[in-house]
């Protein structure tokens, strides 16, 4: 790319940055990362359903009223949904930093800076989708011990930790194993009915849903399950009569591989799921994570203190506070694909 040497006004990617002022510097950097969080914000938003500045949450639960046969008076009894559940966000504090001397920055070319900057940035998007795969492949709840409100529970998928949901009032469990290894997959060992009906209990059943698989598993979904319709390959054009899966219209992470005809689940390949794992989520309903941040505006996003000085050495430093937690505790599932029954958290998280 050459968005830094645009945005400094010169075509030539091996001018030295001394050639510049520190302002016009500066000011290139700010715009290239006020450009990257709102792209990164925007891959995030079918999984990240929004901030809060809050360390912990009451997650009210909607609810159905169906009326009341009325007797003579013609009066119901007063009613009132009352369902809840707690949770809590963490807040983690993540840095990165380049550092330089009076010879290097000498030599350091646009393109020097530029590249280093694509790194930090480039690792920032990957430490994210890192964090947000933890707060949906871990089945396990955990305290955060927060500076200010001291312990905080910090909840996974539903996940049959005594928590009750819905007018049942009962427990569930969004992390499931599916008996068998993907290479056994069929029409009868179908992953995706499986989790679009764990999905679908809690809301419609024409709930939209999109899983996501690795590489790794997808051969085997492609030729396996034979009601599986795929995304015509780009190049190639379909013979006539030919079915073909069309994308749900929305911003979805991954690439299109197709859809599942038995439980109608659009299918992304993301490598950001562990091989071995499938995550499905519901995209009718409110997105599963939400994002903290911290409570003061000027502390929030991906930002680039001022230059350090200790002479002869320099240093440049990006920080962010964040931390994932899971809210929309019913609308995403997590499998793993095993024959034995526990479910494992992925270990290359």
């Amino acid at each position: 790319m050459a968005l830094f040497a645009g945005i400094l006004r010169t075509e030539d990617l091996d001018a030295k940055l001394t050639t510049f002022t520190p302002e016009v510097i500066e000011n290139g950097m700010a715009t290239l990362l006020a450009t990257y969080l709102a792209q990164r914000n925007d891959a995030q938003s079918l999984i990240v359903g929004g901030t809060v500045d809050v360390a912990k949450q009451r997650i009210k639960e909607g609810a159905l009223d169906e009326g009341q046969e009325l007797g003579p008076d013609g009066r119901p009894l007063e009613t009132r949904s009352g369902g809840y559940y707690d949770i809590g966000y963490p807040l983690k504090r993540v840095g990165w930093a380049l550092g330089w001397n009076r010879e290097t920055f000498a030599a350091m070319a646009v393109s020097d800076l530029e590249r280093e900057f694509n790194v930090k940035v480039a690792g920032n998007a990957r430490r994210h989708s890192r964090e947000i795969m933890k707060a949906l492949l871990i089945k396990d709840n955990y305290n955060y011990e927060d500076e200010i409100v001291g312990t905080v529970a910090v909840k996974r998928l539903a996940n049959q930790d005594g928590t009750l949901y819905g007018e049942s009032q009962s427990q569930d469990n969004h992390y499931l194993t599916s008996g068998y290894l993907s290479s056994a997959m069929s029409v009868t060992n179908n992953p995706f009915v499986t989790m679009a009906n764990e999905i679908r209990e809690h809301f419609s059943t024409s709930t939209r849903i999109v899983a996501f698989i690795n590489t790794a598993q997808r051969a085997n979904v492609m030729s396996l399950l034979p009601n599986f319709v795929d995304n015509p390959t780009p190049g190639i054009a379909p013979a006539l009569l030919t079915a073909q899966a069309v994308e749900p219209g929305i911003n979805v992470p991954g690439d299109f591989l197709g859809t599942d005809g038995d439980s109608g689940v659009y299918v992304y390949v993301w490598d950001r799921i562990p091989a071995t794992y499938i995550y499905a989520q519901a995209i009718d309903e409110v997105a599963p994570v939400r994002r903290r941040e911290p409570q003061f505006a000027t502390l929030r996003g991906f930002q680039q203190l001022d230059e350090e000085r200790h002479l002869p050495f320099y240093k440049r430093t990006w920080v962010e506070l964040f931390g994932y937690s899971v809210a929309g505790r019913l609308s995403g599932c997590a499998m793993e694909l095993t024959a034995d029954a526990t479910y494992d958290n992925p270990t290359t998280l």
